[in-house]
């Protein structure tokens, strides 16, 4: 009864939890990306990244639907006031105004008197008509319109506000492009898609693996109370999300789908009891001997998920943390209470089973593989592998699962606006003196960044100091006067400038309605440009200046590069602590061959993703990490002296079965990270499943293993 009050309260606490964290879930991809913000290069990125998150920018050929667009937009109530401080925006004088040398050779004032009479000068509010909009886009104020325009199209950019409904806003999307030649670029919209498609896909896998196991477990077990097992793969799931919703900041919608992958690991347990009980009344007590078997199974594959946290991929750590508490779960709902819903039951093989699995040993009894010869094709297939040079690269863009209108958006944005995803980060006060510097040797071109367009602080200083000595050069004042101004009219507007705040750049940003994030990280300035010739030149200059060349999409591509190279170090330590703890458990001889067949499992699968022309990427490599750990649990049940080999066989292909059956489900997903990661794990599944059948079956016959 106490256990049985333990279990339900647990899940009603888990499922609790689930309900009251669920804002936690995320469906943004690159966020799952880890970001040390103890350097510039990468805050800076983090900054982009944060300060583009609730834009939604829309791009429209025709002038009559931007119209309609924009009063859809103000109409729908998701989106902020997107407008600059008309209010203020002519205290911007000192901040905006772009003639400094003219003011300074003493031709500036006669130049503005030419503008005094043009029908857009404002002799009220910036009399001398030092305001200049800076152009920050590829794109220009269109006067009829009021919109922005690049070369093709009008410019409609809108922020979200920080409580917007979803499904209003899908709903918003859907509507706008039903007009002709609509294109929208918008985080918010690629993250909904995501999501959308990884609840289809979660959903869809996760049904399909729980009808295929079923299925599987009659045929195996004939004996409808097997479904019982239905019981702890749910309770297992809840608890394992549930808990990793509580310790988590955040959970993405990939790692729920990956989870669904759990259910062939989690019904291990129960398969290896029910396999042990075969043909005979199943006694709970029986469990008992199998408790240091699935201590050491549970200790080992939660190790091999563990080191996923050795690398910096949060999505990676998401999928330790569901997998190993999802992992506890089952170990205890298993051991605790699994044999109680199965007390006296029998079960028996069906009898197209029992064919097929008699042939299977019957294939494997007659096959020999000499330890040597093994080791020859591991050599063999290694070189191989070498030779054939397989793609090692991984490009970030390949696991954004976007359908292809979306796509074709995003190519127009990039083509309109001139998007890049590389940019120089230097000190401020460097930041002039740079870009000279490399227009000198044509290496940058179109270059943009703020305090070219901005004056700071020491700069307003001066242009007020220059008004004052012009207010006190009657050469000066006569060029107004002469034009019938009066004098004293004309040293107010002196006054009003010369009494001008000084702004900085906090002030300056909220008046222009711009985010500062994406002109400066700290007192580093962001400088974007068309194009950067990078040569040694270009990185010699850039060294001067104390300056980074940052390339965002290359930076990703590199860095997980780099993880996958920490994930071999993280696996062969991986199998050093398998090593040892399957030498204390067992002895050092068959932990050897252990070792080594899972390595030997996990080349051939290597070397099949090289024939078939997949990318063996960061997920792939993890992936071929989790089954070596799973791997190791069929070994043991290989081993198990207290089984005949028949059930050790049995226990083998039950328990692999359901998880290669889970795992080859996500290698049908449209996000190619998902894919490779599903598609890994069950191929090395299927192969060490395999090998480990062999052993079981070798050492029944000569009473060990010795190659």
């Amino acid at each position: 009864m106490k256990k049985n009050i333990f279990f339900i309260i647990t899940f009603i606490f888990f499922s609790a939890s689930i309900v009251l964290n669920i804002h936690k879930i995320k469906t943004d991809f690159f966020s799952l990306l880890d970001i040390d913000t103890s350097s510039y290069k990468t805050a800076a990125i983090k900054n982009l990244q944060n300060s583009t998150k609730n834009t939604f920018s829309i791009l429209v050929k025709d002038k009559d639907n931007a119209h309609k667009i924009s009063e859809l937009a103000i109409s729908s109530n998701l989106f902020k006031k997107n407008t600059i401080d008309l209010d203020r925006i002519f205290d911007l004088k000192l901040v905006l105004f772009n003639n400094l040398k003219d003011l300074k050779d003493g031709v500036f004032f006669e130049n503005s008197i030419k503008k005094l009479y043009l029908p857009s000068s404002n002799l009220k509010d910036d009399f001398f008509s030092m305001i200049n909009f800076p152009k920050l886009i590829n794109a220009d104020f269109d006067i009829q319109t009021g919109f922005l325009k690049t070369k093709n199209y009008y410019l409609l950019s809108y922020n979200l506000k920080d409580d917007f409904n979803q499904e209003e806003l899908l709903n918003f999307y859907k509507n706008i492009k039903n007009f002709n030649e609509v294109y929208v670029s918008s985080s918010q919209i690629y993250s909904l898609h995501s999501k959308i498609s990884a609840q289809k896909e979660s959903s869809i896998f996760g049904v399909v693996s729980l009808i295929l196991t079923g299925i599987f477990i009659y045929f195996a077990f004939g004996n409808f109370r097997a479904f019982y097992i239905i019981f702890v793969v749910i309770f297992s799931l809840v608890c394992g999300l549930g808990m990793s919703l509580v310790l988590l900041d955040e959970l993405s919608f990939l790692s729920l789908v990956v989870s669904t992958s759990l259910i062939g690991l989690i019904v291990d347990f129960t398969m290896h009891f029910l396999s042990a009980n075969l043909n005979r009344p199943c006694k709970k007590n029986s469990i008992k001997s199998l408790r240091n078997l699935f201590l050491t199974a549970l200790f080992i594959t939660a190790f091999g998920y563990a080191l996923f946290f050795l690398s910096p991929m949060k999505f990676l750590h998401q999928i330790a943390c569901i997998s190993i508490f999802s992992l506890i779960f089952s170990f205890l709902i298993t051991y605790f209470k699994f044999g109680d819903f199965v007390e006296n039951a029998v079960f028996k093989n069906k009898i197209f089973f029992r064919s097929v699995f008699e042939k299977y040993i019957f294939i494997l009894s007659n096959t020999s593989l000499n330890f040597k010869f093994s080791i020859i094709i591991f050599i063999l297939m290694s070189l191989f592998i070498y030779f054939l040079n397989p793609n090692l690269k991984d490009n970030v863009k390949e696991y954004a699962n976007l359908p292809a209108t979306l796509m074709n958006d995003t190519v127009i944005f990039a083509k309109e606006l001139n998007i890049k995803s590389d940019f120089i980060l230097v000190d401020k006060e460097f930041s002039f003196d740079l870009v000279k510097n490399l227009e000198s040797k044509n290496l940058i071109k179109d270059p943009l960044y703020i305090t070219n367009f901005i004056n700071d602080e020491k700069t307003q200083l001066l242009i007020k100091n220059q008004f004052e000595m012009a207010k006190n050069d009657i050469n000066t004042l006569n060029l107004y006067t002469d034009l019938g101004f009066d004098e004293k009219d004309i040293l107010g507007e002196f006054d009003k400038v010369i009494n001008e705040k000084i702004l900085y750049y906090n002030d300056i940003f909220e008046i222009l309605n711009l985010n500062s994030n994406q002109f400066f990280i700290e007192n580093k300035e962001i400088i974007k440009a068309s194009n950067f010739i990078k040569n040694d030149e270009f990185y010699s200059i850039l060294k001067t200046f104390n300056a980074d060349y940052v390339d965002y999409l290359s930076d990703i591509n590199e860095n997980l590069n780099l993880v996958k190279l920490d994930a071999i170090f993280i696996k062969i330590f991986g199998f050093i602590v398998a090593f040892i703890a399957l030498a204390i458990f067992l002895n050092i001889k068959n932990s050897f061959f252990i070792v080594y067949y899972i390595i030997f499992s996990s080349v051939i699968a290597a070397f099949i993703f090289t024939i078939i022309g997949k990318n063996i990427d960061i997920f792939a490599i993890f992936g071929f990490i989790l089954a070596s750990a799973a791997g190791i649990d069929y070994m043991l049940f290989a081993f198990n002296s207290y089984l005949d080999f028949t059930k050790r066989v049995f226990g083998i292909v039950t328990a692999s079965f359901t998880s290669i059956l889970s795992f080859f489900m996500l290698s049908f997903s449209n996000t190619s990270a998902v894919c490779s990661f599903g598609l890994s794990v069950s191929l090395n599944l299927l192969i060490v499943s395999i090998i480990s059948s062999y052993i079981a079956i070798k050492i029944n016959k000569k009473g060990k293993i010795n190659g």
